[in-house]
């Protein structure tokens, strides 16, 4: 082994041409998502993002199989919650990999010594199944180690993974994402990683929505915008950290292309992430702003500070609707002090009112919020609003 800086606590140097050699001679069906593009030598970040069923996930886990095969690594498997490694939920991440023509891969990797996947204690081992489903014999020590964000806690004060140097943090965009989430996140990969070169972290998600509070803590909900699908980029925070994001097309092929006509062929945008097909952002579709004449503009001087933009409601007095709120982006910057500014932070100036405010106008505004009378700029706008909504609520009943 060599390590940076001939230091052992600095991390082993990986030759990561040798491990996608590796990973070629599996012969993974070229239907699946391809990692050996990967920057692995210049960026230790990355993001994957694609509809489901392209395989990244199988494919990340492979990647992290000939890592133990090479250098001894444990995979450190990451989902938000304790409940989601459980093993109820996590006992299939490796069902393709085991089933794929009687464990070849893990026959391959192992070189014919095991052929299965033992689940105990949130850790993953190597085994040998017989024809009876009886197993025989099971590796000493574990391949993979699942954990969990909101349990980091416990974590930093006795866990310790000296080979960990392979991360994959699955389906990273989840529904909800707890306050601060994020940096407990980084607390969790400061825990694994200590002072070593050598970690990769991988964030995969299925869907896409630019967004998402993890884009905007990782300084990239901007950037990633102009990415279209088959695209990929690297971006460097002002820091200097190096982020690599992919948006990964999948091949539509015969069988896909019927199979999403037989099941999935219908004008629904949310469906995209399931078939591979249309726009690669999943929004929400919300209803967009549209007047009469005579409709009445009441008061325009509710403001609401979210993650990527600030928005402003206008409640209106219309002849065919009654009273409803407009909701688009404004420049924080014409904000006067005698507006309202709702907001998840910490209060800092006194026209501020955390989450959905207080008084009479608020509460006119969010009843119609309730009674489905909102109205967007577009649908964009539609899922920064829900996004607020949703961290307040998280904030509401920690």
């Amino acid at each position: 082994m060599k390590y940076y800086e001939n230091k052992e606590e600095h991390g082993i140097i990986i030759d990561w041409k040798e491990v996608f050699k590796e990973f070629r001679k599996l012969k993974v069906p070229k239907d699946f998502y391809n990692p050996c593009t990967l920057p692995m030598e210049n960026v230790a970040l990355n993001i994957l993002l694609s509809e489901r069923s392209d395989g990244k996930t199988t494919q990340c886990l492979l990647i992290g199989m000939i890592l133990n095969k090479l250098y001894g690594t444990v995979t450190q498997y990451i989902r938000q919650t304790q409940d989601m490694v459980a093993p109820k939920n996590c006992n299939n991440i490796f069902t393709t990999i085991v089933s794929y023509n009687n464990g070849q891969y893990i026959k391959h990797i192992t070189n014919d010594k095991y052929n299965n996947i033992y689940i105990l204690w949130h850790k993953a081992y190597y085994c040998y199944i017989d024809e009876e489903g009886k197993r025989l014999e099971t590796a000493p020590d574990p391949c993979l180690q699942f954990l969990s964000i909101d349990n980091n806690f416990n974590y930093k004060s006795s866990y310790n993974a000296p080979l960990g140097d392979w991360i994959i943090f699955d389906e990273f965009q989840g529904k909800f994402i707890r306050p601060n989430e994020f940096i407990d996140f980084m607390d969790l990969i400061k825990t694994i990683i200590r002072s070593r070169k050598t970690p990769r972290i991988i964030m995969l998600s299925n869907t896409i929505d630019y967004n998402s509070l993890y884009f905007v803590e990782l300084e990239i909900h901007k950037e990633i915008k102009k990415l279209h699908k088959g695209q990929s980029a690297i971006f460097k925070t002002d820091k200097g950290t190096n982020i690599y994001v992919e948006i990964i097309a999948t091949r539509q092929n015969a069988i896909k292309s019927e199979i999403n006509k037989m099941f999935f062929g219908f004008n629904n945008t949310k469906l995209s992430a399931i078939t591979g097909e249309g726009s690669v952002w999943a929004f929400e579709c919300v209803p967009h702003i549209w007047h009469n004449d005579d409709d009445e503009l009441i008061c325009k001087n509710i403001f609401v500070d979210c993650v990527t933009a600030h928005l402003q409601i206008e409640l209106w007095r219309t002849i065919d609707r009654g009273y409803i709120a407009d909701v688009h982006e404004c420049n924080p910057n014409k904000i006067k002090d005698s507006d309202i500014i709702l907001t998840n932070n910490d209060i800092t100036k006194r026209n501020q009112l955390y989450g959905v405010g207080r008084g009479s106008l608020c509460r006119i505004i969010w009843q119609l919020y309730k009674e489905n009378k909102f109205y967007y700029a577009d649908n964009s706008v539609g899922s920064i609003l829900k996004n607020y909504i949703q961290i307040y609520k998280n904030n509401k009943y920690l």
